[in-house]
């Protein structure tokens, strides 16, 4: 599988998971170079205690607190955090309501994600046109824990389809997304750990460190996957956040 084949889906991994995801910037380096061998490991925050979520739309995205809207900025690094080549701008804004209801959604790769389904106050699925790709939109269908967290999410992309699985802390914030799927001849599997590094006074993170392993291979039933790149990628994410 070819990175321009991946981009779709890990684009709507980096717009609608709660940490960011992974870029497809960071993802879509066709130079991506080996990390330094001696990978030092970022240090977790202390988690925020179980702070109660205002709304589902806040859930949805692990805001805590009556967040106006924020603003996250994606940053390929090294295994140490150290910035690495940056060729275009990659940012996500989220938007809410007062009362805590999700508002608008923007980014440097779609202007709009359109709810086409609730259940409830659960966004079941939603339609996001891709300008790159002619208007032509990726579909995500979710489903839901007990906890009213994002379970899964299953994508159907450009030019694939993917399904990507999410453990969360127990404070409902986003540690592990494994992603699988196929298209085009090929299967390929993503996993992403996340490790926040840094909270603002509302318990809400405002760093977060990225390790990304994409693998892939061809879709003949061996299971044989590959690493995509030379080793894993890395992203830092910074996020500004504003409260009503």
């Amino acid at each position: 599988m070819t990175t321009r084949q991946i981009l779709p889906v890990l684009l709507v991994s980096a717009m609608l998971t709660a940490c960011g995801g992974g870029s497809p910037k960071s993802a879509s380096q066709d130079n991506a170079k080996p990390q330094t061998p001696t990978e030092q490991p970022a240090v977790q925050q202390p988690a925020k205690n179980t702070l109660p979520f205002l709304t589902q739309d806040l859930r949805m995205y692990n805001m805590f607190g009556k967040v106006k809207n924020f603003k996250t900025t994606f940053t390929n690094t090294d295994a140490q955090q150290k910035p690495t080549e940056q060729p275009e701008e990659d940012w996500l804004l989220m938007e809410f309501d007062a009362d805590g209801h999700f508002v608008n959604r923007v980014s440097y790769w779609a202007e709009k994600s359109n709810i086409k389904q609730q259940d409830g106050d659960k966004i079941i699925k939603t339609e996001t046109p891709i300008e790159e790709y002619g208007g032509m939109p990726v579909i995500v269908e979710y489903k839901y824990d007990s906890d009213g967290l994002v379970k899964s999410m299953h994508i159907k992309g450009i030019e694939s389809v993917s399904d990507i699985e999410y453990t969360y802390n127990a404070d409902g914030e986003l540690i592990k997304s494994i992603e699988k799927g196929s298209g085009e001849g090929s299967v390929f599997e993503i996993e992403t750990t996340y490790t926040i590094l840094e909270r603002d006074t509302g318990k809400n993170w405002t760093k977060c460190f990225t390790k990304t392993t994409s693998m892939t291979g061809p879709d003949d039933g061996s299971g044989k996957l590959e690493p995509l790149f030379d080793g894993p990628t890395y992203q830092l994410q910074t996020r500004a956040i504003n409260y009503w």
